[in-house]
């Protein structure tokens, strides 16, 4: 191949493999729509939208955000992500995949502005330069340098946090993450057994890998091969043990940005004629307009590193520059397991049936100490995220009675940028749901309680993975004062039950 078929060549097969990512993130929030986001979920859009929030970047629910365009979108996002895929139509298609994404991401905070979710968005823009400029080899370096960055911010926290949390140091932080991951995985058991100087000997090799692996990449060839191949192999290793939705594997198409020449053209000599596919095609595009994509892109991601490294050692406050960044999702709040916590917290509801407490579980979410470990991702359930955020980070117990305030007349902040506000709001109407038969988001349990629910409760349970016959074991740390169905009122906001 000469040196333009093989940029080609990385393009489409990169292109391609963002849009699969595409497909499968937005299948994802088409099967939890109507739970979490709908008018009658959990934290519904229409709700969360009509606060007054200045940061907010204009997206599709501009228009509007009732469940019929909510669907609209979700569906128009997910055809163009099928339509780019497959080849047809691609440009229009990946561009209407990436608007719909970036628009739920804005009108889900809380629950889809995770690391994964603007790693896909960022990607997903750098493919949109590809399919305009697939010869060029700068969207090809702006990929490069996000990858890069994520990296490096991901370590610089690490370090920065080293001396209040030298668990990256001394292999607490490896000997505790595979058991306090949100979803465990299949694996995460057997990892958790290993000796503690293999862990210690992980952490410090993460470390590396991310602080100065990214230098590396501007090195000789040989050791820019040894830097990619731990990064895959990091990322392989986190989706054997853990479910963390499409972010593992945004790392590993992010990887084809960098790889040799070589690799792509042996990739694409193996999957071109199978898979049918044609390199992009070179539009006519001005070298102008290339000039400047590529300068406001590299000014944009330059700025938001010199930001996150100030933020680094002084909290951002609410008119931060970063507040900006991160709405318009070019950084993201959360670094990649920055502190890993010493023990699983979990929280679980009880409901009180005819005299008699149970446990009432959520799918997907840690509870039965008997149940493995399995696969979810690459879907990415949102509802176990919200609520171990709750509880591993030290929040404590939500109180689970509705306070009947409108959320635009109380100014909820916490709800518009992070997960504290939008956990306590999902605890009280998971609480409704529990006391209410009828109600829509009683799907979120696995399974619903039969008979009538007298009275709910929550409780902090310490997890831990047990060596003897069980999966789990777990003991209680806190539980809340029961709150009698009796008592609950009226749906809060007056919709929004």
């Amino acid at each position: 191949m000469t040196a333009t078929q093989t940029d080609r060549a990385r393009a489409t097969l990169f292109v391609r493999t963002i849009a699969l990512l595409f497909v499968v993130a937005l299948a994802s929030v088409v099967a939890q729509l109507d739970l979490l986001l709908g008018a009658d979920g959990l934290l519904p859009a229409v709700e969360r939208l009509a606060i007054d929030d200045p940061t907010r970047p204009p997206n599709l629910f501009s228009l509007g955000a009732g469940d019929a365009w909510l669907w609209a979108v979700v569906i128009a996002g997910a055809v163009g992500a099928l339509s780019a895929l497959v080849g047809a139509a691609q440009r229009a298609g990946l561009a209407v995949a990436w608007l719909a994404f970036f628009s739920i991401s804005v009108a889900g905070a809380g629950l889809y502005d995770l690391v994964a979710d603007a790693l896909l968005i960022q990607l997903g823009f750098v493919a949109l330069l590809m399919q305009w400029f697939p010869s060029s080899p700068w969207p090809r370096r702006l990929g490069g340098l996000l990858i890069g960055k994520v990296m490096l911010e991901s370590g610089l926290h690490k370090l920065v946090d080293v001396g209040q949390d030298p668990g990256w140091l001394n292999g607490a932080a490896m000997s505790s993450f595979f058991e306090v991951a949100a979803i465990p995985g299949p694996l995460a058991p057997l990892a958790d057994a290993l000796p503690h100087p293999v862990m210690m000997l992980a952490g410090w090799t993460v470390l590396l890998t991310e602080v100065v692996g990214p230098f590396l990449l501007l090195s000789t060839p040989r050791l820019k091969r040894v830097v990619l191949l731990s990064w895959m192999g990091l990322m392989v290793g986190i989706i054997a043990t853990a479910n963390f939705g499409v972010l593992p594997y945004a790392m590993l198409a992010a990887c084809l940005l960098l790889v040799e020449d070589t690799w792509v053209e042996r990739l694409w000599s193996r999957l071109a004629q199978p898979l049918r596919l044609e390199r992009l095609k070179v539009p006519e595009t001005s070298a102008r307009v290339l000039g400047w994509v590529q300068g406001a892109s590299l000014a944009l991601i330059l700025c938001s590193s010199a930001q996150v490294g100030l933020d680094l050692f002084s909290p951002p406050g609410p008119s931060s520059p970063t507040v900006w960044l991160h709405s318009w999702r070019v950084s993201t709040p959360y670094s990649m397991f920055r502190r890993i916590p010493p023990e699983r917290m979990e929280m679980q509801l009880e409901a009180q049936v005819d005299g008699r407490w149970g446990d009432v579980y959520l799918a997907h979410k840690v509870g039965p100490t008997d149940a493995h470990p399995g696969i979810v991702a690459p879907h990415h359930p949102r509802l176990p995220f919200l609520l171990w955020f709750q509880a591993t980070l030290g929040r404590g117990l939500p109180d689970l009675r509705p306070d009947g305030a409108s959320l635009t007349q109380r100014g909820d902040e916490q709800l518009v940028r992070g997960s504290s506000g939008a956990s306590r709001r999902v605890a009280q109407r998971l609480t409704r749901a529990l006391c209410d038969p009828a109600d829509p988001r009683r799907d979120a349990f696995d399974p619903a309680p039969t008979g009538q629910v007298e009275a709910v409760r929550a409780i902090l349970w310490s997890y831990r993975f047990d060596d003897g016959g069980s999966v789990w074991a777990r003991e209680a740390v806190q539980r809340s004062e029961p709150v009698g169905c009796e008592t609950i009122g009226a749906p809060i906001d007056g919709g929004a039950r």
